[in-house]
């Protein structure tokens, strides 16, 4: 990469065309028991990159739960975060972003107590951008799972992280910044946006119900952005929880109305079962803009079922010597021509990830360029019957770091979604 390439928050220089992909791996944290990667270091052959850490939960390194309640788990799943980002020479200031899934919303305030110990908190990048938001349930039954994606390497000081901070959008409300932008030796940067809720900048939440709410988060997001020096046309990806899934018509007619058509971003919409503050939908999204380093374009293909929203099947980030990032929006069990793939969880995991492979291959990349995952289930049971079909699609060498969970629904009654990030290297 002599020139640059979008991996998630982090932007990178190094030779051209020169990525190296590595498994994390360390005792100190506890083995994944699926086909997952503890992590995956993406790096340039500067040394540069972005570590994407798989989903933690209060294992010990033995396998074993930690005893206690969620304030114990939430201690033990970040001191594994720790334990992994040291097995690369990094460190929690390195982390800008995460996704923390709890069992149940009431714990937050426990859970963010221990989660704002693990952070800085103070000076130009306090704590990473953030969503939190509980889920039906979480594999082995506990309390919360935390993923996170660090950025660093050697001469950090040349790939500088800072919280964006407007007044023009609600202030946070926890353990997290607005947003947090890596920027690149020449201006090169991605922006990781919290989870923006419907709350008016002044932390009163918008009248109304779905469409009120879906339009403030978006308007937030915008302003956002706009302080980053950023527009709605440099997302690349988004996470859009609904704590209604029937709502998603009306949320999705807002949601277009803020991206110029033909040009969503990728995207993954479902239902959870409950947000902060009660609120309705929480919009999650990660922009990358360029000084002129890389291109954005859209990735489409017949072999993978078209769009059933506001969204692209997946967008590319490349930059001057052909390495991209390609970020791919959440695939259900839909065939070719739009209808549901007959039978259960088994063949619907099987189409969801022949879509994958099949919008990788129009992107020019594969699989094995897959560097984490999200793995959606309506029914955490059918787990075990899930990870078969997903282990036949991998190779068994560095996996993708991956967080698994059961969420509230899915579009169109699905039983699984899957999304997707892959670096590929030119």
């Amino acid at each position: 990469m002599s020139a640059r390439l979008a991996l998630l928050g982090f932007l990178a220089t190094a030779a051209a065309g020169t990525l190296i992909r590595t498994a994390a791996s360390t005792d100190k944290a506890p083995q994944d028991a699926g086909p997952s990667s503890q992590g995956i270091y993406v790096k340039d052959g500067r040394g540069f990159g972005s570590l994407f850490i798989a989903g933690q939960i209060g294992q010990l390194p033995n396998g074993t739960m930690v005893s206690g309640g969620i304030t114990e788990e939430t201690h033990q799943a970040l001191s594994n975060i720790e334990a992994i980002l040291a097995s690369e020479g990094l460190s929690m200031s390195d982390v800008f972003e995460c996704h923390c899934l709890l069992a149940d919303i009431k714990e937050f305030k426990a859970f963010d107590a221990v989660y704002a110990s693990f952070f800085p908190g103070t000076g130009v990048f306090p704590y990473p951008a953030r969503a939190a938001f509980q889920v039906a349930e979480l594999p082995l039954g506990v309390r919360t799972e935390i993923k996170c994606i660090a950025a660093g390497g050697k001469s950090k000081s040349k790939h500088l992280k800072h919280a964006v901070v407007t007044k023009d959008a609600p202030a946070a409300i926890g353990s997290y910044s607005q947003a947090v932008v890596v920027t690149n030796e020449i201006a090169d940067v991605t922006v990781a946006i919290a989870g923006q809720i419907g709350l008016l900048p002044n932390g009163t939440l918008v009248g109304g119900g779905i469409s009120e709410q879906t339009h403030q988060a978006l308007t937030n997001i915008k302003n956002i952005l706009k302080a980053a020096d950023a527009t709605m046309d440099d997302i690349v990806e988004c996470h859009c929880l609904l704590t209604d899934i029937k709502a998603f018509t009306a949320f999705n007619s807002v949601y277009a109305s803020f991206f110029s058509d033909g040009a969503y971003p990728a995207r993954a919409a479902f239902a959870v079962t409950a947000l902060p503050l009660g609120v309705l939908t929480e919009i999650k999204c990660t922009a990358a803009k360029s000084a002129g380093g890389h291109s954005r374009s859209v990735v489409a293909t017949k072999d993978a079922p078209a769009a059933i929203g506001a969204y692209s099947q997946a967008i590319a980030v490349t930059d001057k010597a052909g390495d991209a990032s390609v970020y791919i929006a959440g695939q259900i069990g839909l065939l070719t021509n739009g209808t549901m793939v007959a039978g259960g969880i088994t063949e619907q995991t099987h189409q969801a990830l022949t879509n994958i492979k099949n919008i990788l291959k129009a992107a020019g990349a594969t699989m094995d360029d897959i560097v984490e995952c999200h793995c959606l289930l309506a029914d955490i049971e059918a787990f075990t019957a899930f990870n078969t079909v997903y282990a036949s699609f991998f190779s068994g060498s560095a996996d993708p770091a991956r967080a698994a969970l059961q969420n509230g629904a899915l579009p169109d009654g699905a039983l699984t979604e899957i999304k997707c990030i892959a670096a590929r290297s030119a």
